[in-house]
């Protein structure tokens, strides 16, 4: 099998499975589950809006706050 169908067929089965899960999910659970990501991104910009305010701006930490929010 060719790696691009292969890829093919991982996000295919990732997909199918995400859908799956999600919709074994009650609307507030995914109110929940939204908002606490967009928390968890508040947080990391934060991170970086400080480092980027702040006189000590370290280039590495910036990264890693970007990192896990992408």
């Amino acid at each position: 099998m060719k790696p691009s169908a292969r890829l093919a067929l991982a996000a295919a089965v990732v997909l199918g499975t995400a859908t799956a899960a999600q919709a074994q999910l009650s609307k507030e659970d995914m109110i929940k589950y939204r908002q606490s990501g967009y928390t968890f991104m508040a947080w990391n910009m934060g991170k970086i809006k400080a480092e980027l305010e702040g006189s000590n701006f370290d280039a590495a930490r910036v990264a890693a706050s970007a990192n896990v929010v992408a």
